[in-house]
């Protein structure tokens, strides 16, 4: 029994014990209201039979103002009533039309229920466990339909539910709980056998899996195990099994974790007793190191010897048992290190390098000397008699080959002598020349002067020929091409000359 009704069954109680017409009529009205004010859906039955009993006592109602107020009171809870019952109506109407529509929709779908399954789009479940691979082709259809049927049945029950609270026929009601039974039919048998199929597999995976990892309480790989552990249980929450392998499951799964825990607790004890080992050894090495790196300040060892020594450290480094942080502290130390040798022997070729700029600028000035004096003695031999000159160039020369400088670097040198043999040939030609035609010892003189001569001319063709050579080759750059260049022309020329002198010397010499 309602708790309307409850109420009403009270008030006819409280009315019969009650001898004034007025306060029963009144009770009645009141009691009408009350069900109409209701949050909740008003209580129409109630209403009813409360009215109808209120109607009988107006008649026996002897005072007219009351009961004119009373009856207006009355008139208008009916009015509000029958209003309220036409909404309800309307409102029962459209939710029994909403109904239909949903369960016609579900009955559609479910009428053609492998085509629809078919449709479904194929589940990723490598992310999972790599345990679970070889299995995936068996729950990965299952699942999938299962996904499918696991909606329809959601939307079955929530129709069910709503069903039972909306206000309407109980035949039309009935009829709507029938046609949702025949849906279920088609949905829950196959359903369940789905549920039955994937927790049997699954849980025989499960325990195939603890045998194999955790047989006799060994625990191999455990950062792979852990991985498949929490894989599996991901699975266990994504597949739909039943209850009673979930937990079955879960229980499986969380004896393997802790036999886990408690190897990795292990693990961590042996890696602790290990750590200790890598702490010592980093603090030996350590040790080593800054013996090196003192010895080196104070330069007891040189730039390679510390280089040497560092490479030594390093090897040891291989040969001492040390973990990835005690490695790194190390690596950063001999770093450091390495950068103080590193320093210094930029300093030290620094140094080397302005050392031997210093000697480079020496050798230059005193060659440029030299090449002056030599240019001196070209300039002056205009001047000097032939002996002079020869003794000048020959106390050069010694100077000269005196030096501890490379033959390249003496080469300009010996190229500035060469105008000066030039003009000491041309003195002496001059001194030839002037002598009496009919002197034999002039043409002795002469004879011996275009020897000499044609020996210049040779050797000066030999090196014209040369150059045209270098000259022609590949591989040279603009700036070496344009001095062999000019070299060739100057050097043609002075062939040339010898030439016209050969010529000249054979002419004076035919005409004795």
């Amino acid at each position: 029994m309602s708790d309307a009704a409850t109420d009403l069954s009270t008030l006819f109680s409280q009315i019969a014990k009650e001898s004034d017409p007025d306060n029963k009529t009144r009770l009645l009205v009141d009691f009408m209201e009350s069900l109409l004010s209701n949050d909740k859906t008003p209580q129409f039955k109630e209403f009813w039979e409360a009215r109808k009993k209120a109607l009988d006592l107006f008649k026996e109602v002897k005072n007219p103002v009351v009961r004119n107020q009373l009856w207006e009171r009355f008139s208008e809870l009916s009015k509000e009533a029958r209003r309220l019952k036409d909404i309800l109506d309307e409102q029962s109407a459209f939710h029994s039309e909403q109904i239909d529509l949903a369960i016609k929709a579900i009955e559609e779908e479910c009428s053609n229920l492998e085509n629809e399954i078919s449709l479904q789009p194929e589940l990723d479940l490598s992310e999972y466990s790599k345990f679970l691979q070889s299995d995936l082709s068996y729950f990965e259809p299952k699942q999938r339909a299962l996904n499918l049927l696991n909606a329809y049945a959601s939307r079955v029950n929530a129709l069910r539910k709503d069903l039972i609270k909306l206000e309407m026929r109980i035949r039309q009601k009935n009829k709507f709980f029938q046609r949702l039974s025949k849906v279920g039919d088609l949905i829950f048998p196959q359903r369940k056998e789905l549920i039955k199929d994937i927790s049997d597999r699954f849980k025989e995976r499960v325990q195939t899996f603890k045998q194999k990892y955790f047989a006799n309480g060994v625990v191999e790989s455990p950062h792979f195990l852990r991985d498949e552990i929490k894989g599996l249980q991901g699975a266990a929450k994504f597949f739909t099994l039943s209850a009673q392998t979930f937990k079955e499951s879960r229980l499986l799964l969380s004896e393997c974790w802790d036999m886990l825990k408690a190897e990795e607790k292990e693990f961590k004890k042996h890696l602790q007793e290990k750590r200790e080992v890598f702490k010592a050894n980093e603090a030996e090495l350590l040790k080593t190191l800054e013996e090196i790196k003192s010895r080196f300040e104070a330069n007891e060892l040189s730039t390679h010897n510390a280089e040497t020594a560092l490479k030594d450290f390093s090897n040891e480094m291989r040969d001492k048992e040390l973990g990835r942080e005690e490695v790194q502290v190390l690596r950063s130390k001999a770093s450091e290190f390495k950068s103080l040798i590193d320093n210094r022997s930029e300093q030290e070729a620094k140094e080397r390098l302005k050392e031997a700029e210093k000697k480079e600028a020496e050798k230059q000035a005193e060659l440029s000397q030299f090449l002056e004096k030599i240019e001196q003695l070209v300039n002056e031999s205009e001047k000097l008699e032939i002996k002079a000159i020869e003794a000048k160039r020959d106390q050069l020369l010694e100077e000269i080959a005196s030096l501890s400088y490379p033959k390249r670097d003496k080469a300009p040198l010996e190229k500035a002598f060469r105008p000066l043999a030039d003009i000491l040939v041309e003195k002496k030609e001059a001194l030839l020349l002037d002598l009496p035609e009919d002197d034999q010892k002039a043409l002795k003189q002469l004879k011996e002067l275009l020897q000499e001569r044609r020996d210049r001319k040779k050797a000066q063709k030999e090196l014209v020929d040369k150059l045209k050579k270098e000259a022609g080759g590949s591989g040279l750059d603009m700036v070496k091409a344009l001095e062999l260049s000019q070299q060739l022309a100057e050097e043609k020329e002075k062939l040339d000359c010898l030439t016209a002198g050969v010529q000249e010397l054979e002419s004076k010499i035919a005409t004795f």
